[in-house]
């Protein structure tokens, strides 16, 4: 019995084994990030219009804050403090560039900063050039010529203040020499001639004698 059962069973696992269906293989995709696509993004167009802020300046407004005061036109009433607003500047137009301090905005259409690109300039334009150029030339020769009559001057009152003076101390050398040889002749008739003393004391008592006697 137990013979025919282990057949019977080898038997069934046989027969199953004979009607299972082939293995199939199956490919699972792998699940790796797709490359980013690059986005390309269409340029800016350089539009010949620009935004409120870049062509036109509000107006800007101030506020002050005033401390009771006395009218000045009624000294019996006061004014409580309160506040003014004064408009400080007016909206205008924006005709110059904020980054650049004095170029004029011309637009991107007519701001061209290639010199090969620069427009001819008008014939009225080089006329005006050239006679400011030449009348800028004009007024620096007057100046120069102002400047050398200025110089040539000086030059001549140097020269002759040079001549007084060379003058002024010839004539003090001769004076000074003049007043040296008139002292040396001083000094030596002093030297030469002895001093008179006595002689001087008789001569005035012979006169007083003299004098006397005729009074009486």
């Amino acid at each position: 019995m137990t013979i025919a059962r282990s057949f019977l069973v080898l038997g069934s696992i046989c027969f199953l084994a004979g009607c299972q269906s082939a293995p199939q293989m199956v490919v699972v995709p792998s699940l790796r990030p797709s490359p980013p696509v690059a986005v390309t993004k269409s340029p800016k167009s350089n539009a010949p219009f620009g935004t409120v802020t870049d062509v036109r300046q509000s107006e800007a407004v101030k506020v002050y804050g005033l401390n009771r005061y006395v009218d000045p036109a009624d000294p019996r009433m006061m004014h409580e403090r309160h506040a003014v607003y004064r408009v400080e500047q007016q909206s205008s137009w924006v005709t110059r560039s904020r980054s650049r301090q004095g170029q004029v905005l011309l637009g991107p259409i007519l701001g061209l900063h290639r010199p090969e690109y620069t427009p001819e300039p008008l014939p009225g334009e080089t006329a005006r050039e050239l006679t400011e150029a030449k009348r800028g030339l004009q007024d620096s020769n007057k100046d120069l010529r102002a400047m050398r009559d200025s110089q040539e001057k000086l030059a001549s009152n140097v020269q002759s203040l040079a001549e007084q003076t060379l003058d002024a101390q010839r004539k003090l050398t001769g004076a000074v020499a003049v007043l040296n040889e008139r002292l040396k002749k001083l000094e030596s008739q002093s030297m030469a001639s002895p001093t008179p003393s006595v002689h001087t004391g008789a001569a005035t008592r012979s006169d007083t004698d003299v004098l006397a006697r005729s009074g009486e």
